[in-house]
C-alpha cells in the first residue's frame, strides 16, 4: 500500500510540475508579445479536445469550467491542490496570476463559505477582504487615503480602478 501511495504522490508531483512548465510558458506569451488584451469567450466544442482552432489555445488563455470542451482536455485550468495559503509561486493560481477559484481549489479552503474560516490568501478580490481605507487631509498634498489598520508586507489592501 505504500508504495502505491508514494506512487500516486509521485504522478501529483509530476502533473504539478508540468502545470508550472504550462503556467510559466502561457505567461511569457504574454509578457513578451505585443498581443493587445482580448474578452474571454469560452470555447464551445462539446467533448471534443482543444486543437489550434480553439479560441482559448488562440488567445493563450487557459481553458475554464465555463468551457465546453472535454473534462481532461490538457489546456483546461486544473486550480490548485494547496494546503497553505497560496501566496507564493509554488501554487499554481498564483503563479498564473489568477486568484484560486472555490469550486477548483477545495483543499486550500477557497471554497470555505464563512470568511472567518478562510485559510487561502489568494481569494481577497472575490471576497472583498480588503483593509479598511479612509479620505483625509494629507501632510504632503492635498487629500490623501489612508489606512485604518496594520498591513504587513505584500498583504492586499484593496483593489483599485
Amino acid at each position: 500500500k505504500q508504495w502505491y501511495q508514494r506512487r500516486v504522490r509521485g504522478e501529483e508531483k509530476k502533473q504539478h510540475r508540468l502545470w508550472s512548465v504550462h503556467c510559466k510558458k502561457i505567461q511569457l506569451k504574454k509578457d513578451n508579445g505585443a498581443n493587445p488584451v482580448h474578452n474571454y469567450y469560452p470555447c464551445d466544442h462539446p467533448g471534443q479536445a482543444c486543437d489550434l482552432s480553439c479560441p482559448c489555445i488562440k488567445m493563450s488563455n487557459f481553458c475554464e469550467k465555463f468551457c465546453l470542451c472535454s473534462g481532461d482536455c490538457q489546456n483546461r485550468f486544473p486550480g490548485c491542490r494547496c494546503k497553505a495559503q497560496c501566496t507564493t509561486k509554488q501554487c499554481p493560481c498564483f503563479l498564473a496570476v489568477r486568484e484560486c477559484d472555490p469550486d477548483l481549489c477545495t483543499t486550500c479552503g477557497a471554497d470555505q463559505y464563512d470568511v472567518t474560516k478562510i485559510s487561502c490568501r489568494n481569494v481577497m478580490v472575490q471576497r472583498g477582504l480588503g483593509k479598511k481605507l479612509f479620505m483625509a487631509p494629507s501632510d504632503v498634498a492635498g487629500w490623501g487615503i489612508f489606512i485604518k489598520d496594520f498591513a504587513y508586507k505584500n498583504e492586499f489592501i484593496s483593489e483599485y480602478w
